[in-house]
């Protein structure tokens, strides 16, 4: 079973800030995933999930430094995070289900230049 979203927001600045920044200049961020389930992976209860999506991402905006040069931060996010993520719940018992995981981020902070990250997770529920 699959599922899937997208968001948009529109950031407007709302007082002037530094040289740069006025009021009433917008950023475009974009963000979205894709979900996979599988319910009842190798026994009644169990539930593999992957996630891949991309985290909020400023596709365009107003701001303009007062000097374009090669360095010159632009505010927008000219590389692309990407989010991947697998998990897998075993039920245990009626109460108790362990869910290992394993997230990874792609280009953190949209920056190609940035390290992979990898993050083991263990989650226990308990239900009474």
């Amino acid at each position: 079973m699959g599922t899937g979203w997208v968001g948009y927001s529109q950031a407007i600045a709302e007082v002037n800030s530094g040289a740069n920044v006025n009021k009433g200049d917008k950023a475009d961020i974009w963000n979205w995933t894709v979900t996979l389930a599988f319910p009842d992976l190798g026994k009644k209860g169990n539930l593999g999930g992957l996630i891949f999506g991309q985290p909020p991402k400023a596709t365009s905006n107003d701001f303009d430094p007062a000097v374009l040069t090669p360095t010159s931060n632009l505010r927008e996010d000219s590389d692309t995070s990407f989010h991947l993520e697998g998990l897998y719940r075993y039920q245990v018992n009626n109460n108790i289900s362990i869910t290992p995981g394993l997230i990874v981020i792609f280009n953190p902070e949209q920056n190609s230049n940035n390290d992979t990250i990898y993050t083991g997770v263990v989650r226990t529920t308990f239900r009474f």
